[in-house]
């Protein structure tokens, strides 16, 4: 199951062009993809990011490397020679997923920012679908899902990471009702909102995305869901226990947190620097 290539009558304008969908102007996406200690897993993933990024030509891709101590910056440098839509960024001390997203989302130009994984578990095809959602003004975060009946899964995860994996996301229904999946990798914000939420956001681990989202429903943003396809690859960085364990923790003073006025005093602080 793919998303539909075909884009609807607000998507594109007269001759193919890109036309403004729901306020998004001529850059109209920024795409970031987070890595860490990903040199040997870059290959064909990026030349097929380049080549989808250069075939819309109106977006800019972003790969934000987590402070990785093998050659990932080295290596993907070689292979963003020449693609002039693409660019590095790097730091040198490991924050987690959600700190590489913050970077790369403070710097973002595109008036929609998306994020995904460097193993495109979830095809690039349903950049078009996501797109198409925000046709309507008032949505300014559209998610994938896995847990629909309309989503499909080419491969799972092993038992454990899913059985784990499903006690964070009924936990964090708690705090954030009418989600069903917290945790897929591919998301999608207005500039704009997207900037606030990264801005206010205290989280930079594998719970980022409950923060984020609790977040946008305390700010009173649209939240839209996508069923779409997914495939587990190997290779993944989180490890389950410990992770699990400070995720648990992050759920519990996520609410607590925001309550105290600590993610309203984080932007505040931003703004002012």
């Amino acid at each position: 199951m793919h998303a539909p290539d075909a884009p609807s009558s607000c998507a594109l304008a007269p001759g193919g062009g890109t036309a403004p969908v729901g306020g998004i102007g001529a850059l109209a996406m920024t795409w970031i993809v987070p890595v860490y200690n990903e040199e040997l897993r870059l290959g064909g993933n990026v030349d097929a990011i380049l080549r989808a990024a250069e075939a819309r030509g109106d977006c800019e891709v972003l790969f934000v490397d987590d402070g990785s101590t093998d050659r990932t910056s080295e290596r993907l440098g070689e292979m963003l020679s020449g693609h002039s839509c693409a660019r590095v960024i790097r730091y040198e001390v490991n924050r987690g997923k959600g700190g590489a997203i913050a970077e790369g989302m403070r710097v973002a130009r595109g008036d929609l920012v998306f994020f995904f994984d460097i193993d495109l578990s979830t095809p690039l095809d349903y950049v078009a679908s996501f797109r198409e959602a925000f046709c309507a003004s008032d949505v300014q975060v559209v998610i994938g899902t896995r847990l629909t009946a309309q989503a499909h899964i080419r491969h799972g995860q092993p038992w454990i990471r899913r059985h784990l994996g499903g006690i964070f996301r009924r936990l964090s229904g708690l705090l954030v009702p009418d989600v069903s999946d917290f945790t897929c990798g591919f998301k999608a914000f207005r500039r704009a909102a997207g900037q606030r939420l990264f801005g206010m956001s205290l989280v930079n681990d594998w719970s980022f995305d409950t923060e984020i989202l609790y977040l946008a429903r305390r700010q009173g943003f649209r939240i839209v869901e996508i069923p779409v396809q997914w495939e587990h690859v190997e290779g993944s960085k989180v490890h389950m226990f410990r992770n699990g364990l400070m995720s648990l923790y992050q759920l519990i003073v996520i609410p607590i947190r925001y309550g105290l006025g600590m993610n309203r005093r984080r932007i505040r602080l931003r703004s002012s620097s």
